[in-house]
């Protein structure tokens, strides 16, 4: 067994714990609740993602499985007082045999009880994002918990990738909006609704709060309004959301609380929100779920098609170099929210270009702050045939649409498009921070593209390479019509 310490951050293990305060579900074990994986929304798939392939990574490296485990079963709990599950192995069932390797991370300190044992073995040490891993047939169990709640990560990993949890959940995926406000809160299965024979009433759930459910309904009763406009679920589990995150936020008490945690809940699901969009169609397109980092080490440089002739995005930034770039280009616009570059560039955008293989002599660099888009446009036709852009800072969405073959382009009508001019094609791109898009042929005089503003969750800035002739191209007339 290998233990580690501060294998989960501080800020990684609180969110996990708002994920479960808001989604977890009775019925597996008494005085116990849950939120699988496979059944969680949305939202919560950005950190319980993250979560999972830093313990992965370990599982690899402690026993030399490298790019062999698979996840079979991912779940946050959260152990009341009283719940307990004695001495058993997590293979011990027919169905369970392909599981090769368990783990379980603790996400806080704040109950009693609750041990963690291993048969025959020492006393373990349980801290906040401390970690065990384990063979799944080592001999283990927890000790009932008699104050206060425990919350750990569970998973369970296998060398047969038939039993892997993605191929489940990855065909399932689909935009936040198609979804009800139950599953776009809580997930789909078991997580959407609270079984009426669960074994968890509904005031131990809300126990962290101190309050019954009624009361908290009672004291929450504006904030509810408010976040039931945006999220349609029952008013408990609205009130018990809302305290969750008042507790994820150290907000303090009064009228103060009840004008901002609504809304501060709301754009926190939302940024999450944009983070999965933002992902959905690389975990599809790779036919596994994993973090952005997961990705990163397995496929670089990333590159992907999405749909749109002449549309291609690859990764090609890791997180030293945006960290670096982020101070840059926060210096370069300062008070504005834009900022261009004509003729020569500054070293470190011509090195840029030159690795990207565009010849440009034209740069601008625009900051996008939460809610802030751009209209449908197609790049000035005084640019050359190839675009390149460059994201970094908080995750954002490209929306392109297919102009009808019947719409020419002119010069200063780049913008100007009416509803008519389009076939109705659609296709939803993720910006994804570290990552380029390169617009050529059709993507760059057949279909506009544009930012939604409820896309950016957060402080973004893009990096637009092009080249600039001294006059307009025949090239791109003719392209355009």
């Amino acid at each position: 067994m290998a233990l580690i310490d501060e294998l989960l951050s501080d800020n990684l293990c609180r969110e996990l714990i708002l994920i479960q305060r808001i989604c977890g579900v009775p019925g597996y074990r008494p005085r116990y609740t849950s939120t699988l994986l496979a059944c969680a929304p949305p939202w919560a798939l950005p950190a319980m993602l993250t979560a999972r392939d830093i313990i992965r990574n370990k599982a690899e490296e402690h026993y030399d499985l490298y790019l062999d485990l698979h996840f079979e079963t991912t779940a946050l709990a959260c152990w009341l007082p009283g719940a307990e599950i004695a001495a058993h192995t997590d293979n011990c069932q027919d169905y369970l045999a392909h599981r090769d390797v368990s783990a379980a991370v603790w996400l806080n300190e704040d109950f009693e009880g609750g041990e963690f044992f291993l048969k025959d073995g020492p006393a373990v040490k349980m801290g906040r994002g401390r970690g065990a891993i384990f063979e799944a047939s080592a001999v283990h169990g927890v000790k009932a918990v008699s104050q206060g709640e425990r919350f750990s990560l569970l998973l369970w990993m296998t060398k047969n990738s038939n039993q892997a949890e993605d191929v489940k959940i990855v065909p399932r995926l689909c935009s936040p909006h198609l979804m009800t406000g139950a599953e776009r809160l809580f997930g789909g299965g078991p997580q959407g609704y609270w079984p009426d024979n669960g074994h968890v009433d509904r005031d131990v759930v809300a126990g962290f709060t101190g309050k019954r459910v009624q009361d908290l309904e009672h004291k929450l009763h504006t904030s509810i309004d408010q976040f039931q406009a945006w999220y349609p679920v029952e008013r408990w589990r609205a009130a018990i959301a809302l305290a969750a995150f008042a507790d994820y936020e150290n907000h303090g008490e009064g009228e103060q609380l009840q004008k901002s945690l609504a809304q501060g809940l709301a754009n926190f699901l939302r940024q999450r929100e944009v983070e999965f969009e933002a992902s959905r169609s690389l975990w599809q397109a790779q036919r596994f779920l994993a973090s952005c980092e997961r990705l990163e080490v397995l496929h670089e440089p990333l590159s992907f098609q999405f749909g749109v002739p002449g549309l291609t995005q690859k990764f090609v930034l890791d997180q030293e170099r945006q960290d670096n770039l982020l101070d840059i280009l926060a210096k370069m616009v300062g008070n504005c929210n834009q900022a261009m570059r004509f003729g020569n560039l500054p070293p470190w955008a011509a090195d840029l270009a030159s690795n990207l293989d565009i010849a440009a002599n034209q740069m601008i660099v625009n900051e996008y702050m939460p809610g802030h888009g751009i209209v449908r446009h197609i790049d000035l036709l005084r640019f050359g045939g190839k675009i390149c852009g460059v994201s970094l800072g908080a995750p954002a969405s490209m929306i392109f649409r297919q102009l009808t073959s019947d719409v020419r382009i002119f010069r200063g009508c780049e913008c100007k498009f009416e509803d008519s001019h389009f076939t109705g094609r659609k296709v939803e791109v993720p910006l994804r921070p570290g990552f380029a898009y390169f617009l050529e042929a059709d993507a760059r005089y057949r279909w506009t593209h544009e930012i939604p503003g409820d896309s950016v969750g957060g402080r973004r800035f893009s990096i637009t390479l092009r080249t600039m002739a001294d006059e307009f191209t025949e090239l791109s007339e003719q392209m355009a019509s």
